[in-house]
């Protein structure tokens, strides 16, 4: 058995739900065990099937879909292969977004056909040691220095971090409290003072990296500057796109894991008969179901 919602985005559903298990599939546990993200010719290869840019311009290479239609496809490949999903998650729902929507349009066609293409990939990096859920509390500087500004702090629990070709790095531009100094820039991988810690071991969402990003008198252009001091409230709007992606993956792990129950216990035997039958079984199927549904309900 398996739970699909019926909408308009089905057919899309039943496209990424083949690819994600004939392709993916085979390489999921292994990638899992091995805490390995998909290789970067899996990561192109999503890239031309169209998953990377579903809810991006038709100008940049995207499919310019709504954004339900990327989370749909998101959920199929997270019940599936979780480093698979986060790539056309964090393409779609991450970062990207916020180039899409507050970048210049420079920015847009230097960054966006790369990351659509599965050329590139993008992290966000905004907590760090000591600003987790306070995010206003970072202390990560960037400050004007000739022709561009010079970055100096460490992010911390950074999705992707070292593996990531570009990190939208949030970090206080003015001395301004709170949220009001806080802007974002771009970093590339390979610019000077740039590294990133030892590879977390997370307890789940194994195959998807997340390092430290420390950034060392990091000096980048002013044309990487992304968002101005006092723009946090207009990143953090964005930013609800990627919460919307994160959900979407924990969703489908979800409905995944209630579909295999469901057909786990009408086929294991006990006692004569199968466990379906159990009423004890069929409660703890109930409240499964429940869950799994509020979550939806929720999204």
């Amino acid at each position: 058995m398996t739970a699909r919602p019926v909408d308009e985005y089905t057919e899309i559903r039943e496209l990424a739900s083949k690819v994600a298990r004939e392709v993916y599939g085979p390489i999921a546990e292994q990638l899992d065990v091995e805490r390995k993200p998909i290789s970067r010719e899996e990561r192109i290869r999503l890239g031309e099937l169209g998953f990377l840019g579903i809810a991006h311009q038709e100008r940049y290479g995207g499919a310019g879909a709504p954004l339900a239609q990327a989370l749909a496809v998101i959920e199929e490949f997270a019940r599936v292969c979780r480093p698979a999903a986060f790539q056309i998650f964090e393409a779609n729902t991450g970062p990207a977004q916020v180039i899409n929507y507050l970048g210049t349009e420079e920015q847009r066609e230097r960054w966006l056909p790369d990351i659509i293409s599965g050329e590139k990939t993008m992290a966000v990096a905004i907590s760090e040691p000591d600003a987790g859920s306070a995010a206003t509390d970072m202390r990560t500087t960037a400050r004007p220095s000739g022709d561009g500004y010079v970055i100096t702090g460490t992010k911390r629990w950074i999705s992707n971090g070292g593996e990531a070709d570009l990190y939208l790095v949030y970090a206080r531009l003015t001395d301004e409290p709170g949220s009001k100094g806080i802007g974002a820039l771009v970093v590339e991988k390979g610019t000077p003072g740039l590294s990133f810690g030892p590879p977390e071991r997370l307890m789940g969402f194994r195959g998807i990296p997340s390092a430290d990003v420390i950034l060392d008198e990091v000096w980048v252009p002013k044309e990487n500057l992304v968002v101005p001091a006092g723009g946090f409230g207009k990143l953090f709007g964005v930013f609800s796109i990627e919460r919307l992606g994160n959900t979407t993956m924990s969703l489908g792990i979800g409905q995944e894991a209630l579909d295999r129950t469901i057909a786990y216990v009408q086929e294991r035997e006990q006692f004569g008969k199968p466990l379906i039958e159990f009423q004890s079984v069929q409660i703890t199927l109930a409240d499964m179901v429940m869950q799994v549904d509020s979550a939806r309900l929720l999204q």
